[in-house]
């Protein structure tokens, strides 16, 4: 009586079973340790930042870098005025746009605030919260600077970075500095000029929740340095002459 003949031995085989039981096992374990998803968040949701932020504009003419004495003269003329006209939107509102336009668009009579020698048009959306600034009250007053702030607490900071890059190239300045609380930052970029307008952003990130995502603010802001340069001034000799 013979006895039964035994399956040979295949090695690549068994590696294969082997590899697919430690893959089963560490995903098991990951989705276990992960942090679970957050509900009831009123905040940005995970569906792309390009989608998230509201359309802005884009720098029209990339400038060649310089050095040396013309590098000099070009700082000189963006000190003196701003290279192109005046030509920024961010969202609903844009630089140049009327006081009167502006009420067509608010929903409430709460949504503008007095200021020092002028107006401020808060527009809240579901991509943030915009406001134009205004010399005055008058029908025809012209919006010199725009601001525009979100949170994001499911992109990093380097999404919204690129973005703005891919919007404006690289910043002019830029300045990081760490918080004291919430073990965060605070990011600050300048384009100058950009379209004729200086836009400057803020990145603020706190992450003070233990194995949650950080909190990202951002602010963007863009100035016509022309008038608003002149409304101080202004504002300054009527002070003055009170005196």
């Amino acid at each position: 009586m013979t006895a039964a003949r035994r399956g040979k031995f295949r090695p690549f085989r068994a590696l294969a079973l082997v590899f697919g039981v430690l893959g089963l096992a560490f995903g098991l374990l990951a989705q276990f340790a992960g942090p679970a998803p957050e509900h009831g968040d009123t905040e940005v949701a995970d569906t792309g930042i390009g989608r998230l932020l509201p359309d802005m504009e884009k720098k029209k003419k990339q400038e060649a870098e310089h050095i040396g004495a013309k590098a000099l003269r070009l700082y000189a003329a963006r000190m003196k005025q701003s290279l192109e006209p005046p030509n920024f939107f961010m969202g609903p509102i844009e630089i140049g746009m009327t006081y009167e336009r502006f009420l067509a668009i608010v929903p409430t009579p709460e949504s503008l605030k007095a200021a020092q020698a002028g107006v401020i048009g808060v527009l809240r959306t579901d991509k943030g919260v915009f406001t134009a600034h205004f010399p005055s009250a008058r029908k025809d007053a012209a919006a010199f600077r725009l601001s525009y702030t979100q949170n994001f607490r499911h992109h990093t900071e380097r999404e919204i970075t690129e973005h703005l890059g891919n919007l404006w190239g690289k910043p002019t300045t830029s300045d990081c500095t760490r918080l004291s609380y919430g073990n965060g930052s605070d990011c600050r970029y300048q384009w100058w000029p950009v379209n004729g307008v200086r836009v400057s952003a803020q990145l603020r990130v706190i992450n003070d929740r233990l194995h949650g995502r950080p909190e990202i603010t951002l602010r963007v802001d863009a100035a016509d340095d022309r008038t608003e340069g002149r409304r101080w001034a202004s504002y300054r000799v009527a002070a003055a002459r009170s005196r």
